[in-house]
């Protein structure tokens, strides 16, 4: 689905669930051996959008500094084209803007548009 690592995956669970507790719990009482949660759902809501902004972060690439490995990472983008990318790289020296990836062959419009949200430059 993501192709997260197992540390990134047990990062976002660990944040997603902190802000589910910091957002969603109300009010926790205690009544003899009941436990009652009250829960806001308007307050809840947010929570899916920030853990949305959190996998987005995690996908995102620097095609400047991240090895091969992780720029297999792109939808669509496999070993022999994330290769290219990183011998373009090599080659030409740091990609200016992220559109630059549209002079590696392989790489047109079309593709560009799948991966340019996860794609960073610096």
């Amino acid at each position: 689905m993501l192709n997260l690592t197992k540390q990134e995956k047990g990062v976002i669970i660990f944040l997603a669930g902190m802000a589910v507790l910091g957002l969603g719990i109300k009010t926790i009482r205690f009544s003899g051996q009941d436990l009652e949660l009250e829960v806001k759902v308007s307050e809840v809501v947010p929570v899916q959008e920030n853990i949305d902004q959190i996998l987005l972060e995690a996908r995102m690439v620097n095609i400047n500094k991240d090895d091969k490995e992780k720029i297999v990472s792109l939808p669509g983008i496999g070993p022999v084209l994330a290769g290219r990318i990183v011998q373009y790289r090599k080659i030409n020296g740091p990609y200016q803007k992220p559109d630059q990836l549209m002079d590696v062959s392989g790489i047109g419009p079309k593709k560009f548009e799948q991966i340019k949200k996860y794609i960073v430059v610096e």
